[in-house]
């Protein structure tokens, strides 16, 4: 896994993303380059804008203020707002930053506003000055914009003038002590930087003259750098990548939907992050955290108007060879008691055989250590049709249905009084007549609740055992009939029957 270090910590929410321009270009924000010519542009000859256009935006920026302004800054801030009001394109940097709730502090150099659109209003703080440091709500995600940016004119750092003012901290002391705190608590990411145009070597610099060697670990995910850049940043303590931001937050999700429920389990993750990245995934996990032992994952709810969709994926080794070619319910299942279906066979996978076992919901896995799986045959509701001619009986019944194996079917049946389980036999070979064998078992039930009911259902079972011609319009168009092979069998069914009826007059 190519980020694996830095995914780690991110997985123990140890690490605090540092947001660059270049994250936004996808969008179509303006670049530096952009920046840099809209305000060439404004000098009022060929010559001018020649001596400088290699400058940084930084000191670009300075001229323009000091020399063709006359010191005022508000041509520049009306040229830079106009420049970023545009249509965001492409969001899916953005889009999938927002759903890693480990980060709960974001620092930005940009101006524009996408970071913060991202997210809902009400899930974040925006910190733009010392003002904002005082209003910022712990339970949201903080976005500090420590350049600011034109909803507040003064906030924006942009002139090397700006810069110097910011690092010597004569202006914005608070939203600056918040930044080098983070370096001193967290890991740092710097994500969308060049390290061309933007300034956050300096900020880098910076920070580490003011805390020193108690800082925690840095990293950069960039595209491309030069080996000067690169002994640059192994000089300042950086780990760097050669990826692109997409790169590493795609691998980042991936592994945030294997690992999350595993790290809430272990503590690592808080109940607000684990239950915030579920809702992403449009289910509400229920959670418990004892105050002993491991975190509990205890059930999982969807979000209105969405639906759950659970799997258990696993590999077996060659033990189950034969097993898992057949699926033989009939040869190889046992009866596990379940409430639900009790006297379905399944099955059963044990640990020793087992590999890679993953249950997940809506993509997330939620346990990766299952010791043993049952596999049953899967029950679906079935109608059939009765009809008993000589009683002039028509009535039609749902049941469940499901496949032993390749030739047999079960048919479930609950008829209030007594069950029914009727096996059918295929016989592909056999003569029409002979194609279907049938078996049937009945068992009595030791409460009912509807006496019309009873004495329907006791009809059936009557005309059964007697001998007549039963149809089961669904399973086959000869009738079933008793009388050649149930000749010595006893049965009171009749007495039974005006037993209810009795019951049901008084």
């Amino acid at each position: 896994m190519k980020f694996e270090r830095l995914i780690k910590l991110v997985r123990k929410c140890k690490v605090s993303p540092f947001i660059g321009a270049g994250l936004s270009i996808e969008a179509k924000a303006p670049s530096v380059g952009d920046i840099k010519s809209i305000i060439l542009s404004e000098f009022d000859n060929e010559e001018l804008r020649n001596n400088h256009k290699e400058d940084s935006l930084q000191d670009l920026t300075n001229f323009f203020v000091e020399e063709i302004c006359n010191g005022s800054r508000n041509q520049l801030i009306e040229l830079l707002k106009e420049t970023f009001n545009f249509t965001p394109a492409c969001m899916n940097d953005h889009s999938m930053l927002v759903k890693i709730p480990h980060f709960k502090h974001i620092f930005t150099t940009n101006y524009d506003t996408l970071l913060e659109d991202s997210y809902p209003q009400a899930e974040r703080n925006v910190v733009r000055n010392d003002k904002d440091c005082t209003y910022i709500q712990e339970n949201k995600t903080t976005i500090f914009k420590i350049h600011g940016d034109f909803t507040d004119p003064d906030s924006v750092v942009i002139t090397s003038n700006d810069y110097k003012q910011f690092f010597e901290k004569t202006v914005y002391s608070e939203l600056w002590d918040l930044t080098k705190t983070e370096f001193l608590t967290k890991s740092i990411l710097f994500i969308g930087y060049n390290l061309y145009d933007d300034n956050i070597i300096d900020i880098i610099k910076h920070i580490s003259e003011a805390v020193g060697k108690n800082k925690k670990e840095m990293f950069l995910i960039v595209p491309k750098i030069n080996d000067s850049r690169k002994k640059q940043l192994k000089k300042l303590g950086v780990t760097y990548y050669e990826a692109y931001a997409s790169e590493f937050l795609n691998e980042l999700l991936t592994e945030l939907k294997a690992n999350i429920s595993k790290d809430f389990r272990h503590g690592d993750v808080s109940a607000e992050a684990y239950t915030k990245f579920c809702n992403f995934h449009d289910f509400t996990p229920g959670v418990s955290m004892p105050p002993d032992g491991e975190n509990q994952i205890n059930e999982f709810k969807p979000l209105e108007n969405k639906a759950i969709e659970q799997q258990i994926k696993f590999t077996v080794d060659d033990a189950y060879k034969d097993i898992i070619n057949n699926m033989d319910f009939e040869k190889y299942g046992v009866l596990v008691d379940n409430p639900v279906f009790p006297a379905i066979p399944k099955i059963e996978f044990k640990g020793e055989h087992l590999l890679n076992c993953i249950h997940s919901v809506n993509g997330i896995v939620i346990n990766d250590e299952i010791s043993a799986v049952f596999v049953m045959p899967v029950p679906k509701d079935y109608e059939l049709t009765i009809r008993i001619p000589s009683r002039n009986f028509f009535e039609k019944i749902t049941g469940k249905a499901y496949a032993l194996n390749k030739q047999k079917i079960v048919f479930d049946v609950d008829f209030h009084i007594y069950t029914m389980k009727m096996i059918v036999t295929i016989n592909e070979n056999a003569p029409i007549e002979r194609k279907n064998n049938v078996d049937f078992t009945f068992k009595s039930k030791d409460t009912y609740t509807d006496n019309s009911l009873a004495i329907k259902w006791i009809d059936f079972l009557s005309a059964f055992f007697s001998g007549e011609d039963v149809f089961i319009k669904e399973i086959s168009n000869i009738p079933f009939n008793s009388k050649n092979t149930m000749k010595n069998v006893e049965h009171n069914f009749e007495e039974y029957k005006k037993f209810y009826e009795n019951i049901k007059q008084i």
